[in-house]
Order: structure tokens, then C-alpha cells, then sequence
């Protein structure tokens, strides 16, 4: 298997198993139904541009939960691209943030403009930075991201312990 599918597959092993199966949205602080980290507006969408009717995300298909993961967060990441520890720290990010969010947070941490959208500037910033650091100095903006996000709308206060906890269990997995 290439080194690619690899990457992917423990980016997605992570989220899967971080993310749970199917979460009601019945808290103020997280009010949408999700499955596996997507969310009902999100697999609607993807539905709708796939000329399929809208459906409860409970009950998302495995192959439908793999393609909406691939086409909507690893490839507007790059991450066949990027180096294996950030790409599954990235992706992770992505599928809890957005990838907008997510690689803002990069291009913030490489110094590139913060458009957040993965570019050819943004991955030559990742591909010349220090490898040895730039997975956990990414895990670090991430905090910072969070706690931005808190200050920001306090009603997510509530999930900021399960956020910074879910860092740390990316930190070990990618060690």
C-alpha cells in the first residue's frame, strides 16, 4: 500500500475512533446530530450534490462516510502530500474544525498568508519547516485555535476539556 493510502487510513482510524458512532446534538454546546464526526448538514449536502435525497446521518453507509471523508477533508488538506505525523494531525482538525479552519491554523504556525486554503506556497512552507517540531507546534496552534474559539462563543465552554483531551490523544497517536 502506498505511503498515501497509509497516511489516510490511520488519519481516518484516528477520527473514527475519537469521534464515536452517532451523537444526537443535544447539547447547546454541540447542537448538531452527528455519526463518526460528520455531521447531518454535512452528509445532506453531499447527498444533495450526489443527486440523492437527504437522510438521517445515523444512517450513513461505511462507503459513503469514506468518500465524504477523502473528497472533503484529506484532499482539501493535501494530506497525500504533507508529512505523515502532521497530515493525521491536520486531517483530525479538519473533520473537527474544518479544513478552512484547519489549514489556516497551519499556515499561521509555517507563516504563510492565513487563507486557508492549501496552496503550493503553503506546502513548500510545511515541506522546508522543521519536521521534528511542526506536528506538535501544529498541536499547539490548535489550543490556541480553541481557546480562541471559547473566548469567542462562550456556550462552548462545555467542550473545550473534550477538545484539549482529544489533543492529547492525538499527541500519543502520532508519537
Amino acid at each position: 500500500m502506498k505511503r498515501l493510502e497509509l497516511s489516510f487510513a490511520d488519519a481516518l482510524q484516528f477520527v473514527l475512533r475519537v469521534e464515536g458512532g452517532f451523537y444526537p446534538g443535544d447539547k447547546p454546546a454541540d447542537p448538531n446530530p452527528t455519526m463518526y464526526g460528520i455531521t447531518e448538514r454535512v452528509y445532506h449536502v453531499w447527498r444533495r450534490r450526489n443527486d440523492m435525497p437527504p437522510r438521517l446521518v445515523k444512517d450513513i453507509s461505511e462507503d459513503e462516510l469514506w468518500l465524504i471523508f477523502y473528497s472533503w477533508y484529506w484532499q482539501p488538506i493535501w494530506g497525500a502530500k504533507l508529512p505523515h505525523r502532521l497530515a493525521v494531525a491536520l486531517f483530525d482538525m479538519a473533520v473537527n474544525s474544518g479544513p478552512r479552519a484547519a489549514v489556516g491554523t497551519l499556515q499561521g504556525v509555517v507563516g504563510t498568508a492565513t487563507d486557508g486554503i492549501m496552496g503550493p506556497k503553503t506546502l513548500a512552507a510545511v515541506l522546508a519547516a522543521n519536521q521534528a517540531t511542526l506536528a506538535e507546534d501544529f498541536l499547539w496552534a490548535r489550543v490556541a485555535f480553541y481557546r480562541k474559539t471559547v473566548q469567542a462563543n462562550i456556550v462552548k465552554l462545555p467542550v473545550l476539556p473534550g477538545w484539549l483531551a482529544r489533543l492529547e490523544q492525538l499527541r500519543e497517536h502520532i508519537a
